[in-house]
């Protein structure tokens, strides 16, 4: 779960916090390649005091504001229109479905057809 090592440098959480003590220019090599959760550790574990907190914070920051660039996939248009061809496809099979066997047995029957007209037929001349 660490961080991609570089050039020799430390590579996780413990490897920069060595008997409760971290180097600060380690720190300030080590954050941009850490991993999320190694950066977030340390944020944690600073917070007490350490010169690298605000490091730590910033990293944090510029790492979150990278995830929110991306905008979430349902606000993506695309999406919608998916979402309301389903709908339009769900009303549309709406008499099909009905019409099945399985379905009938849960469906009240329909009532039949009125067949008499219920307007008197014009004259004719």
């Amino acid at each position: 779960m660490g961080g991609m090592k570089t050039e020799g440098g430390p590579e996780r959480f413990e490897d920069v916090v060595k008997d409760g003590v971290a180097d600060t220019e380690a720190i300030r090599r080590w954050l941009p390649v850490a991993a999320l959760a190694d950066v977030e550790r340390f944020a944690e574990w600073s917070r007490n005091g350490h010169a690298a907190h605000a490091l730590a914070l910033e990293e944090l920051e510029r790492r979150r504001f990278e995830l929110l660039r991306k905008p979430h996939w349902s606000l993506s248009p695309l999406f919608w229109v998916a979402v309301l061809t389903m709908a339009f496809a769900a009303i549309a099979a709406w008499p099909v479905i009905r019409e099945w066997p399985v379905i009938q047995r849960w469906l009240p029957a329909a009532p039949p057809a009125q067949t008499t007209p219920t307007c008197p037929a014009p004259p004719t001349p």
